[in-house]
């Protein structure tokens, strides 16, 4: 006897994705209002369902709506009246013939790697797209199978709060006034800002650089402290105000503005000092800790235009790589066992009907059962490949040539493509005049409002010793170990010898991972603890080391030990961003988004230095005999600057 059905599609996702195949499989001549509402299964079903013509239209707006969210542009009738027909270009929806050199390709291949962890959305989809329609050739015009293209950095590039805003920023453009709320560094009010964009950048965390209108004055905002979705001001202006705006659009004002110049010379010498009061004022009373709730596993419930680039970009990732086991689905999408059921399951109802309602629809192999135990306990463990099965998989069809330059994935591939320039390591140019070539060809491709915001992101590394940094890069590129002199979180010194495999970025921490012999297993080190790395020339790297590279970077996080502390920690509304970095275990957003999270961390010295190095942005809650320590060495060196 077999389980009872518990698990179901998800038929917003579905409904969405056959409407786009159904219009789509019409050809140029596009279909009807009411030839849409009988050849898409779903609303056919709802219409023999009772369903009325005045709540189907509004199901059918909806749709609409949450695919163009996704780059699937739906043509509009021109004219109110049942012969008018929706269309979807098959020049917007997917890519022109794009041919691509070897050189070109390799650039691509390192884009790929680089973010293979990272949560730009609708990069995959991106990627995949560009390489399905691409034309490679070789110096002798012959398809060419690609070379290694060498050691690389693995990126993860800002928190998704970060990421999803610089989504909407760029979608936005620049030159065009908009509005947002902020919460500056140390305060815990929330102020509505008003600008005009310059220009995107990263520095460890994504900024907007920005000319504020109502200071007259150019300044920089950290993404993750925008609150809200910033939104286009409208006119009227005021006289000054709309001469700002006017002198920006003409190029008159900020003309020589160098981005770059700009994320180099942040300095966090201001803040630091400023900090000192914050922190003292944070802890001078005794701390109030509110009631905190577990994490719950898993994600919260996606916005639908979301669930819908999620299950577009699983379909592309699928067909791409000719079948995906389950565990690289879970682990790519970070999702629960249960949305891979669901949105497999929503996947499989997918299609549409032709003129004579001959029914085609996806097919996943192997199905995934509709019982939640034996998809958790049969299908997953069996962890076999799935593939996509569609008897007319051609450039009709939307699966076989995907939404492939949506806004959210046309971005995130730009960006990728931007750290390959920027970031690149010395010995790389020609890898680097590749990526520039490959992303002023798809400039062209994509609307020029987002081409705009595309062309004045900035990509610049955290501070790190550059002979360091130069080390670990010949140590990784020649494949020898190192001797590094590492200073920890309590500032202990130690030696190490390391077989450094990778350069990784997170955020505003750069890590060189490798494997460790003093401690016998990988590690990630953060360059700048790093007072020193010699390569140990005539070495070779161990075995354990060559194997790291073949498995996914893992995240930086404290381990528990004998000397890890509990504590409570509140994240200022500027920083509740970085509390998912602290692997909480409880905590509680509050009214004014400030985060409390319980946590552990590797020692109390170093739980103290934490406190400082935020400079106000983290309030030490408990332990109790811990946050009087920050109180008094807070007062200590106040009192030390006064003297100075």
């Amino acid at each position: 006897m077999s389980a009872a059905q518990e698990a179901t599609a998800d038929y917003g996702v579905a409904r969405a994705l056959s409407v786009a195949r159904t219009i789509m499989d019409a050809g140029p001549l596009g279909l009807t209002k009411a030839e849409i509402r009988e050849r898409v299964e779903l609303y056919r079903s709802a219409k023999a369902n009772g369903q009325t013509w005045e709540s189907w239209d509004r199901e059918f707006s909806r749709d609409k709506k949450h695919l163009r969210a996704c780059g699937i542009d739906i043509q509009e009738p021109q004219a109110d009246g049942e012969e008018y027909r929706y269309t979807i270009s098959a020049a917007d929806y997917g890519l022109p013939p794009l041919t691509l050199e070897l050189a070109e390709r390799i650039a691509l291949q390192r884009a790929r790697t680089l973010f293979s962890g990272s949560r730009l959305r609708g990069l995959d989809h991106a990627l995949w797209a560009l390489e399905s329609v691409a034309e490679i050739r070789g110096a002798d015009g012959q398809q060419e199978p690609l070379p290694d293209p060498g050691p690389a950095l693995q990126l993860s590039l800002g928190s998704e709060q970060e990421l999803d805003q610089l989504v909407i920023l760029a979608q936005l453009g620049t030159d065009r006034p908009l509005s947002f709320g902020y919460t500056a560094h140390g305060r815990r009010g929330v102020q509505q800002r008003r600008v005009v964009p310059l220009g995107l950048g990263a520095r460890g965390h994504w900024y907007l650089i920005a000319h504020d209108l109502d200071r007259d004055q150019q300044r920089s905002f950290r993404l993750d402290r925008i609150q809200g979705t910033p939104v286009p001001l409208k006119p009227p202006f005021s006289a000054d105000v709309q001469q700002a705006i006017d002198e920006i659009a003409a190029g008159t004002r900020y003309a020589q503005l160098d981005i770059r110049a700009v994320l180099e010379a942040f300095t966090a010498g201001q803040e630091r000092h400023d900090g000192l009061h914050e922190i003292y004022r944070l802890h001078a009373q005794p701390a109030e800790v509110p009631r905190l709730r577990p994490l719950t596993a898993g994600r919260s419930s996606d916005p639908a235009e979301t669930k819908i680039e999620r299950v577009l970009n699983m379909a592309a990732y699928l067909l791409a790589h000719d079948g995906v086991p389950p565990s690289e689905l879970l682990q790519k999408y970070g999702i629960s066992p249960r949305q891979l059921q669901r949105d497999l399951l929503s996947l499989q109802q997918v299609g549409s009907f032709d003129r004579n309602y001959f029914a085609d629809f996806i097919t996943v192999s192997p199905l995934p059962p509709l019982s939640y135990e034996e998809f958790e306990q049969q299908y997953l463990p069996a962890d076999a490949p799935i593939v996509l099965l569609d008897s007319s998989l051609d450039d009709s069809t939307p699966l076989a040539r995907p939404v492939s330059l949506s806004k959210p994935g046309a971005l995130a591939l730009l960006i990728a493509l931007q750290v390959v320039i920027d970031l690149g390591s010395e010995g790389q140019q020609s890898l680097s005049e590749a990526a520039r070539s490959l992303r002023r060809k798809i400039l062209t491709l994509v609307p020029e409002a987002l081409a705009q915001s595309a062309r004045s992101v900035t990509m610049t590394a955290s501070r790190v010793d550059e002979t360091v940094l130069t080390a670990a890069a010949q140590a990784i590129a020649e494949g020898t170990a190192a001797d590094m002199e590492y200073q920890d979180a309590e500032g202990s010194i130690s030696r190490r010898i390391i077989d450094p495999v990778q350069l990784v970025h997170d955020g505003p921490r750069s890590y060189l991972r490798a494997f460790c012999h003093t401690a016998g297993g990988e590690r990630l080190f953060r360059l700048d603890r790093m007072r020193t790395l010699t390569v140990l020339a005539g070495s070779e790297r161990s075995q354990a080391a060559r194997e790291l590279p073949l498995h996914q970077v893992p995240a930086a996080r404290v381990p528990r030990t004998a000397e890890s502390v509990d504590a409570v920690l509140r994240f200022a509304p500027s920083a509740a961003a970085e509390a998912d970095a602290f692997a909480p275990q409880r905590h509680k957003i509050e009214d004014d988004g400030a985060r409390v999270i319980a946590t552990h961390y590797r020692s109390a010295a170093a739980l103290i230095q934490l406190i400082f190095d935020a400079g106000g942005d983290i309030e030490l809650l408990q332990p109790e005999a811990l946050r009087e320590q920050v109180r008094q060495r807070a007062e200590f060196l106040i009192g030390r600057t006064i003297d100075a």
